[in-house]
């Protein structure tokens, strides 16, 4: 995660919603997974385009694990806008994979 212009505080919070939000959908908690991402995407920093990408890869799980695919494929594709924009080619191709 970049969040470099954030307290160290913060981004703990952050990466702790971000750990909940997935031990939500690992339990099959999607739509309040969903609800955690969400909030998540309005407090990270807009040009921490890598986590920005993750979290909308992970929006985009939510939907694909209810076998929601027209749902999840705009998640995918806002992941995709995001992590196009990640200067660090390592950093993006990693996430893109996983994409």
């Amino acid at each position: 995660m970049v969040h470099n212009t954030l307290d160290p505080a913060d981004v703990a919070a952050l990466e702790n919603m971000e750990k909940k939000a997935d031990l939500l959908t690992i339990s099959g908690k999607f739509s309040a997974a969903r609800k955690l991402l969400n909030k998540l995407l309005i407090i990270t920093p807009m040009h921490d385009y890598l986590s920005i990408g993750r979290i909308y890869h992970k929006i985009g799980n939510t939907y694909n694990q209810q076998w929601q695919f027209k749902l999840a494929e705009p998640m995918y594709k806002k992941s995709e806008q995001f992590l196009i924009k990640v200067p660090d080619p390592a950093n993006m191709w990693g996430a893109w994979i996983e994409l």
